[in-house]
C-alpha cells in the first residue's frame, strides 16, 4: 500500500478522532496536502507535506510512512 485516502490517514495516524470530523475538516478547508485545499478522497503518499488547523492550533506535518491497517495501538 503506498497511497492512503486523507480522511483514513488522519484518523489511523491518530491527528482527528473520527473519519466523520476528518471528511468534516477537510470540506471547511481546514486541511492542506502540499499546499492545496484537499478533499477526503486526495490520496496521501509518503513524503505529502500536509497542514493541520485543529483544535486552535497549525500543525505542519510531513508524512514518512503511512499506517497500516490492523496494526497495534500502543
Amino acid at each position: 500500500m503506498d497511497e492512503l485516502r486523507l480522511d483514513l490517514y488522519l484518523k489511523r495516524c491518530r491527528l482527528i478522532k473520527r473519519r466523520a470530523l476528518a471528511n468534516a475538516a477537510c470540506t471547511r478547508g481546514l486541511i492542506l496536502l502540499n499546499g492545496a485545499a484537499a478533499r477526503p478522497v486526495k490520496k496521501v503518499r509518503v513524503g505529502d507535506k500536509l497542514n493541520l488547523r485543529h483544535g486552535g492550533r497549525l500543525l505542519e506535518l510531513e508524512v514518512v510512512a503511512l499506517p497500516r491497517k490492523g496494526e497495534k495501538k500502543v
